[in-house]
C-alpha cells in the first residue's frame, strides 16, 4: 500500500464516503481534510460530513468545485458537463437583466447607477444559486480569499442587510469594498445591530453567492 493511499484511508477514520466525497477524496490525492476545507474556506466539520455523510449544499459545492478546479456537475453527478438538454434553447429561455455594479462608486446613500446591465439566463440562475431575484454583477475587490477568485473576478451577490450564515460577505468601510468571511460556528447578531468590534462607518452590502464564471465551454 503506497503511503498516499494509506493517508487516504487514515483520513476515511474507516468511513465510507458518499459518491461525491470519492470524488472528492480522489481528487485531493491523499491531502487532509482539514487542510483542504480551510483553503476552500469551509468549516472542516461541515466539510468532513459533506465527504462521508451529506450532499454539500448549492454554495458549499461551488466552493469545493472551485478550489477543485472541476466542475459543479462532475462534483455532485460524475458527469464532466451537464447534458445540453437539460436547459431549454436558447431561443425559449428566460432572461434576468443583472446591473453590474462599479463598488468604487457606491455612496453611503446606497447603489449608484450601474456601469451596464448583462443579461443571464433565469434557469442558469436557478440552476447554480436556486434563486434570481436582488441579484447583482461586481469586480471581486480582492485577492484575499483564493477560494473565492482574484481580484477583478466577475462576482454574483445578493443584496442583504446583516449576514445571517456561513460565507463570504461584500462590506464598505469608510467607502472602501471589503470581503468578510464568516465561518459556521461563529454566531450572527441579532438583525439590525453590529458586532461590538465592527469599526465605526462599516456597513454590509451583499452576500456574495460566487464567482461568475464567464468562460468557453
Amino acid at each position: 500500500m503506497t503511503p498516499k493511499n494509506t493517508k487516504i484511508l487514515a483520513d476515511a477514520s474507516e468511513k465510507t464516503p458518499t459518491p461525491w466525497g470519492e470524488r472528492i477524496l480522489a481528487r485531493l490525492g491523499g491531502k487532509p481534510l482539514t487542510t483542504f476545507a480551510k483553503e476552500a474556506g469551509l468549516n472542516p466539520t461541515s466539510f468532513r460530513d459533506m465527504v462521508y455523510k451529506v450532499s454539500p449544499g448549492a454554495e458549499p459545492a461551488v466552493r469545493i468545485a472551485q478550489a477543485l478546479d472541476v466542475s459543479v456537475e462532475w462534483l455532485i453527478t460524475g458527469q464532466e458537463r451537464r447534458p445540453r438538454g437539460s436547459l431549454r434553447s436558447a431561443d425559449d429561455a428566460e432572461w434576468v437583466d443583472l446591473p453590474r455594479y462599479d463598488l468604487h462608486a457606491f455612496t453611503p446613500e446606497g447603489k449608484p447607477e450601474p456601469a451596464e446591465v448583462i443579461p443571464i439566463r433565469r434557469d442558469w440562475l436557478y440552476s447554480h444559486v436556486r434563486r434570481s431575484k436582488n441579484l447583482w454583477l461586481a469586480e471581486l475587490p480582492t485577492s484575499k480569499f483564493p477560494a473565492l477568485g482574484i481580484a477583478g473576478d466577475l462576482i454574483l451577490c445578493e443584496d442583504t442587510e446583516s449576514w445571517a450564515a456561513q460565507g463570504f460577505y461584500l462590506w464598505f468601510l469608510e467607502g472602501k469594498p471589503i470581503v468578510r468571511n464568516f465561518p459556521e460556528d461563529k454566531q450572527p447578531p441579532p438583525p439590525g445591530t453590529w458586532e461590538p468590534d465592527e469599526p465605526p462607518g462599516m456597513r454590509i452590502a451583499a452576500r456574495i453567492l460566487g464567482t461568475f464564471g464567464l468562460k468557453p465551454a
